[in-house]
């Protein structure tokens, strides 16, 4: 997690070798009768950019393999959603046969009932006109 190691050691080296820098051009400085150390201010001012710096250098590798999780994460959701939807889609289609299917079954089925009930009925005498 965090990268490879050679990916995550780079800033840590960097860090650590800019302050070396640092105090050995300051030497240097002092050697060649600069100020050197009689401005700590000029070596002090560089350690909060660093430090940041440093933060963000290690926290970047977490943070880019965090959101390659995330869109991993929400391809596959994508990818859930839109089977669920075709398989949806597809029942959508299919609902106007179904209903038809259905309607024709019970209309059958109430046609048999009828004929069903109408031969249990004694036969009625046909009406004659009173003329």
């Amino acid at each position: 997690m965090g990268g490879n190691h050679a990916f995550r050691a780079r800033p840590r080296k960097i860090a650590a070798g800019a302050p070396a820098v640092d105090v050995r051009l300051n030497a240097r400085a002092e050697d060649e009768g600069g100020e050197g150390f009689n401005r700590p201010s000029q070596f002090l001012r560089h350690l909060p950019n660093l430090a940041l710096s440093f933060q963000a250098a290690y926290a970047a590798p977490f943070i880019m393999m965090s959101q390659n999780r995330q869109a991993a994460i929400d391809r596959a959701a994508a990818m859930n959603d839109d089977a669920t939807n075709a398989e949806a889609e597809l029942e959508i289609e299919l609902l106007p046969q179904k209903l038809d299917m259905l309607r024709e079954t019970e209309v059958s089925e109430l046609i048999r009932v009828i004929r069903r009930l109408e031969s249990r009925l004694p036969a009625q005498p046909e009406p004659t006109p009173n003329a």
